[in-house]
């Protein structure tokens, strides 16, 4: 990501309170395609984020919980970072 681009903090916490430091670097949203590649962002019903400091944050959980820990529905995600990841290149 550059510089002067807003980075949008990553909204990992971890089991001690500490939020992470790191910034979201990519995210990929699911929901009906409708047949293409990509979905329409009223129709999105979950985000999955990666971290620029621990990927996904699953660490040595690798099964489903690890993956779970950065995935969010849409309401879960702090004011304006749903608009701000439609707004920037982060989804892929």
């Amino acid at each position: 990501m550059e510089d002067d681009m807003t980075t949008i903090p990553c909204p990992f916490v971890y089991a001690n309170g500490k939020h992470c430091q790191g910034h979201v670097r990519m995210a990929r949203a699911y929901g009906p395609s409708r047949g293409s590649h990509y979905v329409a962002q009223e129709e999105v019903r979950k985000y999955r984020l990666w971290c620029s400091e621990k990927e996904d944050h699953a660490g040595a959980v690798r099964t489903n919980e690890g993956k779970l820990r950065m995935e969010f529905y849409p309401r879960e995600l702090a004011p304006g970072v749903e608009n701000e990841l439609w707004q920037s290149d982060l989804l892929g």
